[in-house]
């Protein structure tokens, strides 16, 4: 679809030589730790070394067949919303996924999340 109005554009953020370098050396530090350490979910296929979107695929279809082999039901949900993160209330959000008991292997711990980083930003997929 055509852009038609300044809210299909989304922000750029242009950052300093010195903020890129810095990010990439925090980066690199941080993602070892939390990789070394087992603090990623293991269910986050995005922005990961090692990880695809097959392995994804994978997960998804065993998490089917295992429903299926112990006549369970298996549900999908998917949503595409704009400006997710950012409209979304997440609490509610969780409550209401928690309420239809979806609280299986695909659905981390609610935690805290706070915006802090930019959009571009070497920072952004942690």
């Amino acid at each position: 679809a055509k852009p038609s109005s300044p809210a299909d554009f989304r922000p750029i953020s242009v950052l300093c030589l010195f903020s890129k370098v810095f990010e990439r050396l925090l980066h690199e530090q941080f993602y070892a730790h939390l990789e070394q350490n087992n603090l990623l979910n293991s269910n986050q296929f995005g922005f990961r070394s090692n990880v695809s979107t097959v392995d994804a695929l994978l997960a998804v279809q065993y998490e089917i067949l295992n429903a299926r082999n112990n006549r369970q039901l298996a549900a999908i949900v998917q949503l595409d919303i704009s400006d997710a993160f950012g409209s979304v209330p997440h609490k509610r959000f969780f409550h209401c996924l928690r309420y239809w008991d979806a609280n299986g292997n695909f659905m981390s711990p609610l935690n805290t999340i706070s915006i802090g980083v930019p959009q571009g930003s070497v920072l952004d997929p942690l």
